[in-house]
């Protein structure tokens, strides 16, 4: 679980935003192949989550849903060409756009496909940014995680979905990550939301990151953690 720590200073954040800005041009709005592959595929619909123990699958070459009522899709908040982030705290941030979804299943699979966690979460009633709480993960590894939005309960091909990597590594590596980064920011941004300094912050932040669109969301960074597999 996302332990509310003070990971980095607002020198720190400014310095993180310069090297956001010159080294990532647009957000990934979609799932991401393996580490090795370094590619990013379509958001899709028509994602079955994984059953327990079952390799994931992603599909490509999506169409607009009817479940989503919004020219802006379900967005993962990394950047496109790092879609692999890294993290001392890991949680998952993505945009909720206008959808008939009420709620969303988050899994999260190891290198090795095997679940780590796996959880239902309700999604907010209106556009936005939620975070979902990752449980504790095992540092320098590799873990891919799932977020589906449940169109149809009644036949899970209809869900619409995004999907990243993330490491958990160790807090004397903080210094420059991106997800680190975002994570404060959004929580001051957050608690704050009529300081101008940590508006323009998170503002420049999501715009470096080609998230402009989505820079005013609102947030929602209450949701519960994923909950570790049995």
């Amino acid at each position: 679980m996302l332990k509310n720590q003070s990971l980095i200073s607002l020198s720190a954040i400014s310095l993180a935003v310069s090297i956001v800005g010159s080294g990532f041009g647009s957000v990934a709005v979609a799932g991401t192949a393996k580490p090795s592959q370094r590619q990013t595929n379509a958001i899709a619909q028509g994602f079955n989550p994984p059953d327990r123990g079952a390799p994931p699958t992603t599909v490509g070459g999506a169409s607009r849903s009817n479940c989503v009522q919004s020219d802006i899709p379900l967005t993962p908040l990394v950047p496109l060409n790092n879609p692999e982030v890294k993290a001392v705290n890991p949680s998952v941030f993505v945009y909720v756009p206008k959808t008939v979804a009420t709620q969303a299943e988050v899994v999260i699979k190891d290198d090795s496909d095997a679940d780590v966690g796996r959880m239902t979460v309700a999604l907010p009633s209106q556009p936005g940014i939620l975070r979902v709480n990752l449980p504790e993960l095992e540092a320098g590894k590799n873990y891919h995680w799932y977020f589906a939005m449940i169109c149809n309960p009644q036949n899970r091909l209809d869900d619409v979905f995004a999907d990243g990597w993330i490491e958990r590594v160790q807090p004397n590596e903080q210094a420059d990550l991106w997800q680190d980064t975002l994570t404060v920011l959004a929580e001051q941004y957050h608690q704050q939301p009529g300081n101008s300094a940590i508006s323009t912050q998170w503002q420049e932040y999501l715009n470096a990151a080609g998230l402009g669109s989505i820079a005013n969301a609102p947030l929602f960074l209450e949701s519960v953690a994923a909950k570790v597999a049995e």
